[in-house]
């Protein structure tokens, strides 16, 4: 009876994350269109023959909205295919893709991430999608946790293997999630405040 309860929650999840993945390719492929235009008029009035302040601040925009611009492609590529059946993946790299969509943050806590990854492991069978969001929220409690504390603020990300199990730890020089908050990882619309 408990896992008959549990099954409707789950595919309801999963629907959620399946809308929630739509919406949000849309609106990244909506926001990229002005921004490129953005990023061309910044080109155009950096390469002018105007006040070179005025040039310099154009190549600011330029390189600023070329950051936002891959990161929009990055979290397009992310929800591109977000769908409830399972495939093989690569865990190092949904790690490092988790790790690269977060750089942003991570270096405006001073936080430094680490990691040290088992090259040899295996592809995995399941949903790529909800795993990175697992990925993505402990980074984003690691990153809410240590930005509040005093540097040094690191965090370790480690994955090794056998030929039957593969373990992933994420660690930081601070604490743990309380146990009682641990659930919450798994839950693609979790925010990692309330983790």
């Amino acid at each position: 009876e408990a896992a008959e309860a549990v099954l409707p929650q789950s595919l309801d999840s999963i629907s959620r994350v399946v809308t929630t993945g739509q919406i949000a390719r849309r609106m990244a492929h909506d926001l990229s269109n002005p921004l490129s235009a953005v990023i061309w008029l910044a080109q155009v009035m950096e390469q002018s023959e105007g006040p070179a302040s005025a040039r310099e601040d154009a190549g600011v925009i330029a390189r600023e909205a070329e950051k936002a611009r891959d990161i929009l492609r990055r979290f397009h590529a992310t929800t591109h295919s977000i769908h409830p059946f399972q495939e093989p993946f690569n865990i190092n790299d949904l790690i490092r893709q988790a790790l690269e969509t977060r750089n942003i943050n991570l270096e405006a806590s001073r936080i430094v991430a680490k990691t040290r990854l088992d090259a040899n492991l295996p592809p995995v069978t399941g949903n790529p999608e909800l795993m990175l969001q697992a990925f993505l929220n402990l980074i984003d409690y690691a990153d809410n946790l240590l930005k509040a504390t005093a540097e040094p603020r690191q965090m370790r990300i480690t994955s090794r293997g056998t030929a039957s199990t593969i373990r992933i730890r994420f660690s930081n020089n601070r604490t743990d999630i309380p146990n009682q908050n641990q659930a919450g990882i798994f839950d693609p619309f979790q925010q990692a405040a309330d983790i």
